[in-house]
């Protein structure tokens, strides 16, 4: 049986590879970023399916973090260079398919806000999906409990069908939550309401059809997504490949990605499903699910 994982596994990775050979040279590289460099390994050991993380602009060098599907609802702290912070409880909360995680601030109080995205839906048969807007836990949380005062879920579906999706980010020029789908081969943006009222299910509005990749190419899966802090910059990461956008003043996230991006640097892990920028957005850090994984940065030069 050992020989026949080994094996499959083998044949896997080898598909992998040529399906990256067939990827290269689909856009244009940028040279804003220098190579990968391996800034740690995450040593909480109860963190092996990292699916989402994001750098707090509140807290800088903090990372905070969230498992997959099958853990419970709680964020997890920890710096690049993988030590583990603490973990939080989200009280009141049940995690079904926790897939991605943003940073806001809230535009009275100037605190910072996590929106937590619960939007994985592999068999594409999830009715309604929820996010969850919590309050800074450093600020709200007692014994490593988030009270549930301090938290704001909010029940969406899609206008359409049901949708398997993984990317869950926050433009910080409108201050308005998208979605990303996942699967397939031109990818739809979504764009999440706002105000959604207590009971109620809101019903994100369909804004975008992913442009079709160059030359024919078939866009593979899309696990994570983020803006710089300033707004200026996109990262999407798939299985295979990173894909970067840069707007211009006064542009649109919707007119930005009907563009094709270009390439950034990306060592391809093995079930890599969580990107993030650094506080300053001066870089892009990598985490893939598994045991002790290897944080990577990418730099700008």
């Amino acid at each position: 049986m050992i020989k026949h994982a080994t094996k499959t596994t083998s044949i896997k990775w080898l598909g992998l590879s040529v399906a990256i050979s067939v990827l290269i040279g689909c856009y244009q590289k940028t040279d804003l970023f220098k190579v990968r460099e391996i800034t740690g390994k995450v040593q909480f050991s109860e963190a092996t399916e990292i699916s989402g993380i994001i750098a707090s602009r509140a807290h800088p060098g903090l990372l905070w973090a969230h498992n997959d599907s099958g853990d419970t609802a709680r964020l997890l702290a920890l710096d690049a260079t993988g030590t583990h912070l603490g973990e939080f409880h989200l009280q009141g909360v049940e995690a079904v398919d926790w897939e991605d995680i943003t940073i806001g601030q809230d535009p009275n109080t100037g605190v910072e806000i996590i929106y937590v995205g619960d939007i994985g839906d592999n068999p594409g048969t999830r009715a309604s999906l929820s996010i969850h807007k919590i309050n800074d836990p450093w600020i709200t949380a007692i014994d490593g409990i988030i009270p549930s005062n301090a938290i704001t879920s909010t029940t969406i579906e899609y206008p359409d069908q049901p949708r398997d999706a993984e990317a869950l980010f926050i433009d910080p020029w409108s201050n308005e939550l998208y979605i990303l789908t996942k699967r397939e081969s031109r990818q739809v943006l979504y764009r999440v309401p706002n105000d959604v009222p207590n009971g109620s299910t809101g019903v994100a509005e369909k804004v975008l059809t992913l442009p079709t990749p160059p030359f024919g190419s078939v866009r593979d899966n899309i696990v994570a997504a983020d803006i710089s802090p300033d707004g200026y910059e996109v990262i999407v990461k798939t299985y295979l490949q990173m894909l970067y956008w840069q707007r211009e003043d006064g542009q649109s996230l919707i007119e930005l990605l009907a563009q094709n991006p270009m390439s950034a640097p990306y060592a391809v892990e093995r079930q890599g499903e969580a990107v993030t920028w650094d506080t300053e957005g001066l870089g892009y850090f990598s985490i893939p699910e598994g045991s002790g994984p290897t944080i990577s940065y990418y730099g700008k030069k």
